[in-house]
């Protein structure tokens, strides 16, 4: 028997069209355990009439909190009340298709040295994401049809049968795992109140020697974010810097090499499907550490490039490390070369000095700070010339995007930003004169 863990709080509508798919589509015997971290939109008042009037369908184990001490507490909380032989943890905002949890159970029970499995979706992010990987979808993520969602993922399930795919990092929010081996573990570290205790868990795993795997022939959709969304937007921000802050004070301290978080020891091939795409794509350690700080949506050498391990502050899927470039969790003189396109001019005069104090620390002396920002000296000169418009000016100045975090905090021109390089202990400082002139672009040299 497996035991589903369900975290919730609000969001009812997602909850009953994730129990919905949940009691059609599961194919072997499973306990429900729903921890509900202090509701109001009569989530309990339907988990109770649920489990009134479908006790011969599902058995259903609710745990009530009146106060939302986090994922992690609450997945722990249902742990402890697991009974089966497998925990799956299961987003109420993720939506499971036809024989699902048989197949990941298969995967699990005969994968060399398997840890934990997940399946493929829509909306997930790294390496389970169906689209970053292999294309669109035939079916609208926002709101789905689900003849279509159904239909297609049984098409997955038949056509790639048996393939699997082996991963740095699991999501939690549809995760395999045995119990016996979870509670060894401890469960989730509730130290991460919300985000970075799958990769916690993800990590532990992976240094006990097991192994993580992603199920190429299993399909899921998760909308993605519901609840975090109900968070005013500075709180979203705080809470999982929060978690990532811990997470990476955790790791560095106890002298883990920072490279096992985002570059696997040995070389491997995947057995995915479309084994030509993803064949042959190891994910050994490069022979350089490449920074790529700020990385954003948009990373150095695109989404999935080994060649630089992309930062930021958010947890994108194509992010390998989360962390604010302010604070690197990297040890001193660790970098062969730091990218930062778009960064500093998001840091107020005096934060600059403390970011690139920082940044000198991370890098070996001798190699490369590469920093790209808005030449406003071009700027100026294009507009009074008549060249561009009042928006490109603004846009320029103050940065996209209406959030307080996107707006531009410091202005440079090529002088400027060559003195304070040289004055935090760059030696060499050169414009490639080959970039686009409105973007200022500065390779400076450690000494």
């Amino acid at each position: 028997m497996v035991s589903i863990i369900v975290v919730t709080w609000n969001n009812l509508r997602y909850t009953q069209e994730c129990i919905e798919f949940l009691t059609a589509y599961t194919d072997v015997a499973y306990e429900l355990i729903v921890v509900d971290n202090g509701s109001t939109d009569g989530t309990i008042e339907w988990l109770n009439e649920l489990r009134s009037e479908d006790r011969s369908r599902i058995a259903l184990k609710i745990i009530r909190n009146s106060l939302n001490e986090g994922f992690a507490h609450a997945v722990n909380e249902g742990l402890a009340e697991a009974s089966g032989d497998y925990v799956f943890l299961l987003n109420n905002d993720l939506l499971v298709s036809p024989g699902w949890l048989g197949t990941l159970i298969g995967h699990l029970e005969t994968l060399p040295n398997a840890g934990a499995v997940g399946p493929m979706g829509g909306g997930i992010g790294g390496k389970h994401d169906y689209v970053a990987s292999y294309g669109s979808v035939p079916y609208n993520d926002d709101g789905v049809d689900k003849d279509l969602f159904v239909e297609f993922s049984q098409r997955i399930a038949h056509d790639y049968a048996g393939d699997y795919t082996e991963a740095k990092s699991l999501s939690g929010c549809c995760l395999l795992i045995a119990t016996d081996l979870f509670r060894t573990l401890g469960g989730l570290d509730e130290g991460h109140k919300m985000g970075a205790d799958d990769a916690d868990l993800s990590l532990r795993l992976r240094l006990q020697g097991y192994r993580l795997y992603i199920a190429e022939d299993v399909y899921v959709h998760h909308y993605g974010h519901v609840s975090f969304a109900l968070l005013e937007h500075d709180l979203q921000d705080q809470v999982v810097q929060d978690s990532w802050t811990y997470f990476n004070r955790k790791w560095r301290d106890v002298g883990v090499p920072w490279d096992t978080l985002f570059m696997n020891e040995e070389h491997w091939n995947y057995e995915g499907r479309f084994r030509n795409r993803r064949g042959f794509a190891s994910t050994f350690r490069p022979d350089q550490v490449r920074l790529d700080l700020g990385a954003g949506k948009f990373p150095a050498g695109g989404v999935g490039n080994s060649d630089w391990i992309h930062c930021d502050i958010h947890s994108f899927p194509c992010i390998e490390v989360v962390c604010d470039v302010r604070k690197l969790p990297f040890p001193d003189n660790h970098a062969d070369e730091i990218y930062a396109s778009n960064v500093i001019e998001h840091f107020t005069l005096e934060e600059v000095s403390s970011v690139l104090k920082e940044w000198a620390r991370v890098l070996k002396p001798g190699h490369t700070l590469t920093i790209i920002t808005p030449d406003i000296e071009h700027t100026c000169r294009e507009y009074v010339a008549g060249h561009i418009s009042g928006v490109v000016v603004s846009m320029n100045f103050l940065g996209e995007g209406g959030f307080w975090e996107n707006m531009h905090r410091s202005l440079w021109d090529r002088v400027s930003l060559t003195i304070v390089l040289q004055n935090h202990g760059f030696v060499e400082v050169v414009r490639d004169t080959d970039y686009p002139e409105w973007q200022l672009k500065l390779v400076a040299t450690k000494g």
